[in-house]
């Protein structure tokens, strides 16, 4: 798996620390079936894979549950649809403790 992430035909610069490199809106790991694989797959997939992702929901909701949501302003809210609904250039919030 730590091979597939440092694969130089799918990341040129595999070896710099990029914490955007697996962003929604990179499209390297994109270009190659298992090109981006954070739980590993198959008989070996890792253990950890379900609490992590109930770990993330948790997150979500103690953001929901304790913060006030304030959008940033002078924002372009422009959608676009493909491959799914997203905002052009993402949604820039502030978090206001409650």
């Amino acid at each position: 798996m730590n091979e597939t992430h440092r694969d130089p035909q799918l990341y040129p610069d595999y070896q710099r620390f990029d914490l955007d490199r697996f962003a929604p809106n990179q499209e390297a790991d994109k270009q190659a079936n298992f090109g981006y694989i954070p739980f590993g797959g198959g008989l070996r997939e890792c253990l950890g894979k379900e609490f992590a992702r109930l770990e993330m929901r948790v997150f979500a909701a103690m953001l929901v549950a304790n913060y006030q949501w304030e959008l940033l302003p002078n924002q372009d809210l422009t959608m676009i649809g493909i491959p799914t609904p997203q905002l052009k250039d993402g949604l820039k919030v502030r978090f206001v403790s409650v």
